[in-house]
């Protein structure tokens, strides 16, 4: 077979864990070249629309300023494709009477500007927070939520997520910041978002809708329909042998029937405004 020539932009994150998605095919010989600045998501919309790219690797939805670009420029509007993504939660003691919490709360938790339970409607118990290393995935999300980009994180580290579980189990007035899947062990901490009616966790329901906001999709963007390469790449992730792949690298894959997305037109702008770069 030819080698499949992948063009990749977009999030630094998404594009480095698709290459290396790629490079474990064992029945596709893909090459990849990194195109354009690696840096968010938005640089991946921007290289699809001017063609430079065939795949955009993101962690969102296509703007839809930057698909109404790429209708102009295209005639149709791109294919997007969910294929994994990694979850992460806080949890809390069984006994902590403080079952959830708003996003905003939960930010100043972590940035510190929250120490006591009675802020929260809990006890006047002092606030430890539990969590992953920071240089690890989940670190590094836990800390872009609270924008502390520079500083150390306010949490006791862990270099896994099973340890930092065992400490909330320890701890009555502890908060744990781990993978999502150890709601068994210790229960989640609800958050509610501004336009929430309930706080939400991540089940299943929430997690499939995009409505956790600890949770970071890898989301890949095409022409409709993809090129050649393109659409093997895409073949190969929802295969067997591509989800298992997928799963290796801690991601939970996405089955084609729940990830892959069509836009529609009615909700694209029509016009962009000035101001928007």
């Amino acid at each position: 077979m030819p080698n499949r020539h992948l063009r990749l932009a977009g999030a630094q994150i998404p594009v480095e864990t698709v290459e290396g998605w790629a490079m474990r095919c064992p029945s596709v010989p893909f090459v990849v070249q990194r195109v354009g600045k690696i840096r968010f998501s938005i640089d991946g919309f921007k290289a699809l629309v001017k063609g430079q790219a065939n795949v955009a690797c993101t962690s969102s939805r296509f703007t839809p300023f930057d698909a109404k670009d790429y209708l102009d420029a295209h005639g149709h509007l791109p294919l997007g494709y969910r294929v994994g993504w990694d979850a992460y939660a806080a949890y809390v003691h069984p006994d902590n009477p403080v079952k959830s919490v708003t996003t905003k709360q939960f930010k100043e938790i972590l940035r510190g500007q929250i120490q006591v339970w009675s802020a929260l409607g809990g006890p006047a118990e002092p606030i430890t927070l539990y969590g992953l290393d920071r240089n690890s995935r989940g670190g590094r999300l836990f800390k872009q939520v609270a924008r502390l980009f520079m500083a150390a994180p306010p949490w006791k580290e862990f270099q896994d997520s099973g340890g930092v579980i065992d400490a909330v189990k320890a701890d009555p007035w502890g908060i744990g910041l781990a993978e999502v899947g150890y709601s068994e062990a210790v229960p989640y901490l609800g958050l509610k978002g501004v336009f929430d009616v309930m706080a939400l966790v991540p089940d299943t329901r929430t997690l499939n809708a995009d409505k956790w906001p600890l949770l970071k999709t890898i989301w890949l963007w095409t022409a409709d329909p993809p090129d050649e390469s393109a659409g093997d790449l895409i073949q190969y992730l929802y295969s067997d042998r591509g989800q298992q792949a997928i799963r290796a690298t801690g991601y939970t894959p996405i089955p084609r029937e729940q990830g892959e997305t069509r836009l529609s037109v009615k909700d694209l702008p029509s016009t962009r405004p000035a101001d928007t770069p």
